[in-house]
């Protein structure tokens, strides 16, 4: 099973059932799924599939590919209209601390040598 597949079974099933354990279940998708796509069609699907909750894992937004933050806020003025929610950011697994970089104490990067980017 792909996981599109599973995406549309998954937002199938959880369309159909409503689930009382917490209150409610929200089902989101980590964005990686749609690396091959552009960002608009991307959110054609999402929204084809009504998924409301993603998680950022998309390439051109890891700290390793050092994003700048117009691609954050174009992304979130795309996201905002298409009314779904970024609820979680994956980073890159740190494997030591030496990957990590202090540049100042509000925006720290991850460097893939240790090293100052």
């Amino acid at each position: 099973m792909t996981r599109r597949t599973f995406a549309r079974v998954a937002a199938g099933a959880a369309a159909g059932l409503r689930l009382q354990a917490a209150g409610r279940l929200n089902i989101g998708i980590g964005t990686y799924s749609y690396h091959s796509l552009s960002m608009e069609a991307m959110i054609v699907q999402l929204q084809a599939l009504r998924i409301q909750e993603i998680e950022m894992s998309r390439g051109e937004f890891m700290l390793l590919s050092h994003p700048v933050e117009e691609r954050f806020r174009s992304a979130r003025t795309m996201f905002d209209k298409a009314q779904i929610r970024c609820v979680s950011y994956y980073a890159a697994t740190i494997h030591n601390a030496a990957r990590v970089v202090i540049s100042n104490k509000n925006s720290p990067t991850i460097s893939s040598t240790g090293s100052q980017p």
